[in-house]
């Protein structure tokens, strides 16, 4: 058994560390391997974590069989563990404050070794937000970036799934147990992840959500990432605090500007007011300040009309219902079902909830 990685197992899983504690664990052990020194350390462990946990250490530190057996468990559940000083650990990861010492793992874990790039936002988004980050999501991913988020509600998922079914690839960071889904709702998304992509967390099998465990979660995202993009924030969101994690790291930091009267873009209007630079108006954007040139999204060839482009120049402003259409184009209700049915199809217009359209 790897004498670094069984003790990492043994701390993260069988004691229930954050890398935080375990940093200051292996600092007291210094070079020598924790399990075996840990007798001559408990007086020092307990002054430090308390007579329980130094109680508990004591009695699992010399025990191989039940490290065996949790090795055997997390291969059967094709779990892998990469320590700090594996070469399949990310080396962006190893710039940031605070790295995890251990990452579980389960999918392509050479997706860490790829160009990534992080997507967050509210869990629940505007309509625009969620057509946002599917258009951002769908080209990076076809840029050959990989897509990292979180797997929560709203914008994570979305970027997720738009990678995906943009023929990319993509990396969820859990904020608790590697085999735990949360939410239970993103079971589908979980299973296809793991199939296509990849699932990391620094937690290990069991360990259940808690709130302070995504702000930790957080800064994994942005470390792995060469920049962040938020599409869509709230005064509140948590991805604020990944926008301020990728700022702390030296990472860049992308922002899509949203509704200035909608509550669910306030953080990130208030992130492009203190950081103007930040600001981007499409993928493209995004691509060139990372140094990938070349790919557009392909446009339709489609010649229109005047009543056509007069049509798009006016949903270009304002989404519009059918009655608003037939005042501004001057057709007649079947002429104008035709026009609407045709620039659909070019994916040049949509239709939207109760009769309204836009671009």
């Amino acid at each position: 058994m790897n004498g670094k990685l069984g003790a990492l197992v043994w701390m993260n899983r069988i004691c229930g560390f954050a890398t935080q504690k375990m940093q200051r664990l292996l600092a007291i052990a210094g070079d020598a391997d924790i399990r075996r020194q840990f007798p001559s350390l408990y007086a020092r462990v307990a002054q430090m974590m308390g007579s329980d946990t130094a109680g508990l250490m004591m009695q699992t530190c010399t025990d191989e069989e039940l490290l065996n057996r949790e090795f055997d468990l997390l291969a059967r559940a094709g779990i892998r563990t990469i320590s700090y000083a594996d070469e399949e650990y990310p080396a962006l990861l190893k710039e940031i404050p605070l790295p995890p010492l251990l990452l579980y793992c389960k999918g392509d874990i050479s997706l860490m070794q790829t160009r990534c790039i992080g997507i967050v936002g509210s869990r629940d988004p505007s309509r625009y937000g969620l057509e946002v980050t599917e258009l951002f999501s769908k080209t990076l991913a076809k840029c050959g970036l990989t897509i990292v988020s979180g797997l929560a509600r709203g914008i994570d998922s979305t970027a997720h799934r738009a990678a995906l079914e943009a023929g990319g690839k993509t990396i969820a960071v859990l904020g608790c147990g590697i085999d735990k889904i949360y939410p239970a709702d993103n079971a589908p998304l979980y299973k296809k992840i793991e199939k296509d992509g990849l699932l990391i967390s620094e937690y290990g099998p069991g360990v259940p959500a808690s709130n302070f465990q995504f702000p930790e979660r957080n800064r994994i995202i942005s470390g792995l990432s060469e920049g962040v993009l938020v599409t869509e924030a709230g005064q509140k969101s948590g991805s604020l605090h990944t926008a301020n994690n990728a700022v702390d790291q030296g990472r860049d930091l992308y922002v899509v500007p949203c509704n200035i009267t909608s509550s669910r873009g306030f953080g990130s209007n208030m992130l492009i007011k203190k950081m103007p630079h930040c600001a981007v108006f499409s993928p493209d954007d995004v691509a060139e300040r990372l140094g990938i040139h070349g790919y557009k999204e392909p446009v339709s060839a489609m010649q229109l009309d005047f009543i056509e482009e007069k049509l798009v120049a006016g949903l270009g402003y304002a989404e519009l219902n059918f009655e608003q259409l037939l005042e501004l184009t001057g057709l007649g209700a079947s002429e104008l079902n035709a026009t609407l049915t045709k620039l659909e199809l070019f994916g040049i217009i949509k239709k939207l909830d109760n009769n309204y359209y836009g671009v």
